[in-house]
């Protein structure tokens, strides 16, 4: 595997750590990380919003590998891009939510990355691990201010250097109840006993 251009050393290994062979993994990227952690993973989905990106990754990618190009909804403006110039870039999320199903990592390294975190909770489950790149960056001048709003959507678990590791924040606070997680009163059990003796008559 060769990360280079991609992330540091200690960042790849945090990231392949956390990974499993059980995974359906989203990139939103150019998919360079995609080919090379493909093989450690089921299957990986790519948006990207780079033609040239997409056509590199046609040659190259795996079986388990899938890609899309969305290109921006209107010229960028800003310098990361926002919701309005990338809306079916981020929102592509959703449909490919229907063809695998809800992702267990998503990877977020492409434009518009607070609006895609916001995304997040439609497409991911309660134990689905968001990785985030150059957030919180250790050197200042690199370091870009405007990530900070992802936790907004995002709750931090760790990180490495200037790659972190998420759960959809929304996500933690929802409980399902289970019919059999739940305790009967008094007044039901005496109920439950009624029917099941009238039921024996």
């Amino acid at each position: 595997m060769n990360f280079d251009n991609i992330c540091s050393e200690k960042e790849a290994e945090f990231l392949l750590k956390n990974l499993k062979p059980t995974d359906r993994v989203l990139e939103w990227g150019n998919g360079s990380l995609a080919l090379q952690i493909a093989d450690k993973v089921k299957h990986v989905t790519v948006i990207t919003h780079e033609l040239e990106a997409m056509s590199n990754m046609l040659d190259k990618q795996p079986q388990n590998m899938s890609s899309v190009f969305v290109p921006p909804t209107e010229p960028q403006q800003t310098d990361d891009g926002n919701e309005r110039e990338y809306k079916f870039y981020i929102e592509e999320a959703e449909q490919q939510l229907k063809r695998f199903g809800k992702f267990s990592v998503i990877i977020i390294r492409g434009r518009a990355r607070v609006s895609c975190a916001r995304m997040c909770e439609n497409i991911a489950t309660d134990a689905t691990r968001v990785f985030m790149f150059d957030f919180n960056h250790p050197i200042a001048e690199y370091r870009r201010d405007e990530y900070f709003k992802a936790e907004e959507y995002l709750q931090h678990q760790k990180g490495e250097s200037a790659l972190h590791m998420f759960k959809v924040k929304a996500l933690q606070n929802k409980k399902v109840v289970k019919a059999t997680d739940m305790v009967p009163t008094d007044d039901q059990v005496k109920t439950g006993k009624q029917i099941a003796k009238q039921s024996k008559k």
